[in-house]
């Protein structure tokens, strides 16, 4: 149980090699829903992932060592982790029903596997098939469901895995594994910059090491993104969104027609301060690390100018995370939540903006309702 600051520092719990198992018992079960589901996209619709006209050749330039080209280019806003696999794709030549399938089924398969280690995560003895028919209802669900595979279709599986580094850097915050938080908080804006927005995450610990986080996340994320600075042709804050008139801005703000980083940087700050009141208000909250990252999302959706498709892929992640532990736990009120939200997100391109208020609405209920929440570890003793 996470300590408070008069105590001492607990010891550090190691991940049990039978969750890890376990994890890739369910991802592989998961494969011939993924197998399903990347043939259909590869052959019937016979298209390669969106964004692959820039991620493909920007990723190549990583992997060929030409990184003055990567983001000479305003409009590439990936990281170098989100471009890595469309550039083994191009570095490959894949193309094809058969090339396209591998590679859907690879990438979906890769994230299935995060999904089912952040859901086995908290869990502290994965035996029995209680463990397993969560974690594998869910991760079909998510699969099935079109959430996970039509991330890695759209070519934006980042929004699908950036919230599952949120949460289990949280679980690492609340066993004080302070550099590991930081590493995951790092790893996470290596996908997309936005990753960065998780920091609030790191003070649902009581007496979190903020130093020792702050020095750990620095260094990766230099090396992530510093060889690219160092080119003279890193422009990706050069680039301008244009605003969709069916957001909010288009009806509070009908003369703003350009989006550029600054307000992005507002944005963010208006997201970070939601995180940082859900993490100090659920402080020791047994579902805080999954309700600290969905009030971020929430507060970044409802103020977004754009709100596209895969936008609505971080809060499902999320949700299908929290409905697998919620089921685990036996947590009903949380678990029904979950379902819903998932089912408002399967409407939500065609109600955009209301679907971001009641998420944010939702946010706000669930860090008010804290109280009626159960409170105990935040992972079950081992």
């Amino acid at each position: 149980m996470p300590v408070t600051s008069g105590e001492a520092e607990p010891a550090r719990r190691a991940i049990p090699g039978s969750r890890i198992r376990l994890a890739l018992l369910v991802s592989t079960l998961a494969l011939p829903a993924d197998l399903l589901v990347a043939y259909a996209r590869a052959r019937i619709i016979g298209s390669f992932p969106g964004e692959y006209g820039m991620f493909g050749p920007a990723g190549a330039a990583i992997l060929h060592g030409q990184l003055a080209s990567v983001y000479a280019d305003p409009a590439n806003q990936a990281g170098p982790l989100e471009l890595l696999p469309y550039g083994v794709a191009h570095v490959l030549g894949v193309g094809g029903t058969a090339g396209w399938t591998v590679f859907y089924v690879v990438v979906c398969f890769l994230a299935c596997l995060a999904l089912t280690s952040v859901i086995l995560l908290p869990v502290a003895s994965p035996r029995g098939r209680w463990v397993l028919y969560p974690a594998l209802g869910v991760t079909l669900l998510a699969v099935l469901g079109s959430f996970l595979p039509r991330a890695v279709f759209l070519g934006h599986p980042a929004d699908f895995v950036i919230p599952l580094l949120w949460i289990a850097a949280a679980l690492f915050a609340l066993d004080r594994r302070f550099v590991s938080c930081a590493v995951l908080i790092a790893l996470a804006t290596g996908f997309e910059v936005w990753g960065i927005l998780g920091v609030p995450v790191v003070l649902l610990a009581p007496s979190p090491r903020l130093v020792r986080a702050g020095l750990a996340g620095l260094v990766v994320l230099a090396a992530l993104y510093l060889p690219f600075v160092l080119t003279g042709s890193f422009r990706m804050f050069g680039f301008h969104w244009t605003v969709d008139p069916a957001t909010l801005y288009g009806l509070f703000w009908p003369g703003l027609s350009a989006f550029p980083w600054s307000l992005r940087v507002a944005q963010s700050v208006f997201a970070l301060a939601a995180g940082v009141a859900a993490a100090l208000l659920l402080r020791r909250n047994r579902f805080g690390p999954w309700a600290v990252p969905f009030s971020i999302v929430a507060a970044r959706l409802i103020v977004d100018p754009l709100l596209l498709w895969y936008y609505w892929f971080a809060p499902a992640s999320i949700a299908l995370a929290a409905l697998a532990v919620a089921i685990h736990w036996r947590a009903w009120t949380i678990a029904i939540g979950a379902l819903g939200v998932i089912i408002l997100l399967w409407f939500a391109e065609s109600i955009q903006p209301v679907a971001a208020i009641i998420l944010a609405i939702a946010a706000l209920g669930l860090v008010f309702a804290r109280n009626r929440l159960p409170t105990p570890a935040f992972v079950e003793s081992r």
